[in-house]
């Protein structure tokens, strides 16, 4: 999978998320006003960030199979992948249908690497956001 952390930094929070496809476009937002605002470059990657929206891709078990999981959006703090002291990362891990809730669901991955003080900020901003979002069911 593109968008692996520097080996040298460790995994400081994950997160997982399950948010209903008409919200996956709001919460790749909050990540990324977050991630603006603590004046970092977030950078999507593509087709990761498309391919969620491509029924095409994650309707078809063999599509999604080769799709999911993948980075959608990133950001580092420090110059530089060798000195970097943060890597932060948002995963998609799949698309499914949560037949409880008769919907399309998103479920992803928030993650952080290294040593960081945007750890508790998230937390305490964002994290709230996103749980609002969040479907608190799981697809098997």
């Amino acid at each position: 999978m593109h968008g692996e952390p520097p080996p040298a930094l460790r995994l400081v929070y994950e997160r997982h998320f399950a948010v209903a496809n008409a919200n996956y476009l709001k919460a790749l937002g909050e990540i990324h006003s977050f991630l603006l605002d603590a004046r970092l470059a977030p950078t999507f990657r593509t087709p990761c960030f498309t391919d969620v929206v491509d029924i095409h891709v994650w309707a078809d078990k063999n599509r999604s199979a080769d799709a999911f999981p993948c980075v959608a959006l990133q950001a580092t703090v420090g110059e530089g992948s060798d000195v970097a002291e943060t890597y932060i990362r948002t995963r998609i891990d799949g698309v499914k249908f949560n037949w409880d809730q008769n919907v399309w669901q998103v479920s992803l991955t928030v993650q952080f690497y290294g040593r960081d003080p945007l750890v508790s900020r998230f937390i305490a901003v964002t994290q709230p956001q996103l749980k609002a979002m969040d479907l608190q069911k799981t697809v098997q």
